[in-house]
């Protein structure tokens, strides 16, 4: 509550001047005020000012009940809306009229928890409305649908990670449509500024095999990115040495959990598809046929999802048979991604270029298990934190998740997974 009572303060300084207001009504440089309670004891202010050459704030202060007004042409300042900006709310006034806010340019309004009701056409529907209680009545019953409630603690998530040789049952019970409904909300936050922004939540789906599965690479990322400010709700779908076309194929045994699980929620925002290790350069007309298939099957049934492919690694079990160093094996992986990425307009996650990086100059640093092919808890660090940079444009070397790894690796791989994605100097 403590910002409610410092906004109560600003409030009162700008009652305080109401008088000052009103002999200025007119005055475009000390803006105008009006009476617009109820009636009796309804004493409810509104007061204009000019905060820049193009745009103004608009304070209700005062206590009790707003009129309403049958249009927004209707509404004291009507003339100035579409220059209004800013939207102050007192926390002793007890509702909204009808037509408020309409036409204004506000990109958000905080509603105190003295408001008991909303009334129509009064928030923008390209502003954000924030409340700060569940109490709330709404006139338009949409409002309260798509208002964020206040929350100072990072929303709960739902992440799941589903094998195909683990996991007997559904990554979801399909039969069961309330298992679906969104676990983090819609809430928003204070942030460092004390600006009100949404606990912006993205959800991940990452499809693909045992390079994705080892050490939980999804599990790693969602750990690396809530190390930020950020949010993220992360799923799997994996099995041991499969190829993309298979999950894109419902009969198969993990195809029909990628199909039942896109065709159950429409709201993933971004999908990251890793291949069999070798297809990219050995069978690439498998590979992009695999890409293209799933491609399809996305977009048929998410609303806006961007499509990241994984580009893996080379390593010294299977290089030397292909004739091929383990960084050139690398390179014809990383070809065969971006001939993909190129042809189904889609984004590589260049986590094998990383392990390149990290190969060549960083002896000291194991990036592989004792088979020569999966990757090491190290690895699967480097890599996640390149999805995170890659996929969310999260900057990793500010994370606070170490996992298994002292601060000194884990920072190390955190700057080489950043330098890889963003391009910049490097490392000395």
């Amino acid at each position: 509550m403590k910002r409610k009572k410092l906004l109560t303060g600003v409030l009162c300084v700008f009652l305080a001047a109401g008088a000052l207001a009103v002999l200025c009504a007119g005055l475009t440089a000390c803006g105008s005020s009006w009476n617009i309670g109820t009636g009796g004891t309804d004493e409810v202010t509104a007061t204009l000012k000019k905060i820049s050459d193009s745009s103004y704030k608009l304070t209700i202060g005062g206590s009790g009940r707003m009129e309403n007004w049958s249009t927004p042409e209707d509404v004291p300042w009507h003339d100035r809306a579409g220059e209004i900006t800013e939207v102050v709310i007192g926390d002793r006034v007890l509702s909204i009229g009808d037509n408020a806010f309409a036409g204004t340019k506000i990109a958000s309004v905080v509603v105190p928890d003295s408001v008991e009701l909303i009334g129509r056409n009064t928030i923008p529907a390209s502003a954000d409305l924030f409340v700060w209680s569940e109490e709330i009545e709404y006139a338009d019953e949409t409002d309260r649908e798509e208002a964020f409630l206040y929350r100072e603690e990072k929303p709960l998530t739902d992440s799941r990670y589903w094998q195909s040789d683990r996991d007997s049952g559904d990554i979801f019970d399909f039969d069961n449509p309330d298992e679906l409904l969104e676990t983090a909300g819609n809430y928003w936050h204070y942030d460092a500024d004390d600006r009100a922004v949404k606990w912006d939540m993205k959800r991940v789906l990452f499809i693909g095999n045992s390079f994705t599965y080892t050490n939980m690479v999804p599990e790693i990322f969602d750990n690396v990115v809530k190390g930020t400010d950020r949010l993220v709700e992360t799923y799997a779908i994996t099995g041991p040495g499969w190829y993309l076309d298979a999950h894109a194929d419902a009969s198969d045994v993990c195809g029909e959990q990628v199909d039942a699980l896109l065709n159950a929620r429409d709201d993933f925002d971004y999908v990251v598809l890793q291949e069999q290790s070798t297809c990219a350069f050995r069978d690439y007309d498998r590979f992009l046929g695999g890409v293209q298939a799933l491609q399809e099957k996305i977009e048929a049934t998410q609303k806006d999802a961007k499509i990241f492919l994984y580009a893996t690694w080379g390593y010294a079990k299977s290089a030397p048979s292909y004739g091929f160093t383990i960084p050139e094996m690398e390179a014809a992986i990383r070809e065969g991604y971006q001939n993909a990425a190129k042809a189904t307009g889609t984004t590589v996650s260049p986590v094998g270029e990383a392990f390149t990086a990290v190969y060549e100059n960083e002896p000291s640093v194991n990036l592989y298990a004792s088979d020569n092919h999966h990757q090491s808890y190290a690895g699967s660090y480097l890599g996640a934190c390149v999805h995170a940079a890659a996929v969310l444009g999260v900057d990793v070397r500010e994370t606070t998740y170490t996992g298994t790894l002292s601060e000194e690796e884990a920072a190390l791989l955190r700057e080489y997974a950043f330098d890889t994605v963003f391009e910049e100097a490097a490392i000395e």
